[in-house]
């Protein structure tokens, strides 16, 4: 059986120093002389936190602009060029509506985004 490791405060401390600093449990682990998860279960135990990261920013690419939905005409088509989908229009258009399937007895809508996207995807 595995001798006892002896915490102490100052031990303590110095892992919670480094986990703040951001490094990682292998490099603590081997700066106290312990195995990594033997250092895990003591950082959990004092409350050793790695410091939070910014939030990640939105990528918009080269273009500046947002991502294109799934299923889009450019991107299907650069997927599915020289496969045996190509030419083959998107399988279940996820942003149009399905006006057969609309109630009746619904108003119309009037939203002039999701015409834009009707117009869009029938181009």
């Amino acid at each position: 059986m595995a001798a006892a490791l002896i915490w102490t405060k100052s031990r303590d401390n110095l892992l919670i120093e480094l986990r703040a600093e951001g490094r990682s449990w292998d490099s603590i682990a081997a700066m106290l002389g312990l195995g990594r998860w033997a250092a895990i279960q003591r950082g959990r135990l004092v409350g050793a936190c790695k410091p939070e990261s910014p939030p990640a920013q939105r990528d918009t690419g080269p273009t500046g602009r947002d991502a294109l939905p799934a299923g889009h005409p450019i991107t299907w088509g650069a997927i599915t060029a020289g496969t045996l989908l190509a030419d083959m229009a998107y399988p279940i258009p996820p942003l149009v509506e399905r006006r057969d399937a609309a109630a009746a007895d619904a108003p119309p809508r009037d939203d002039v985004a999701a015409d834009a996207l009707l117009v869009e995807w029938a181009a």
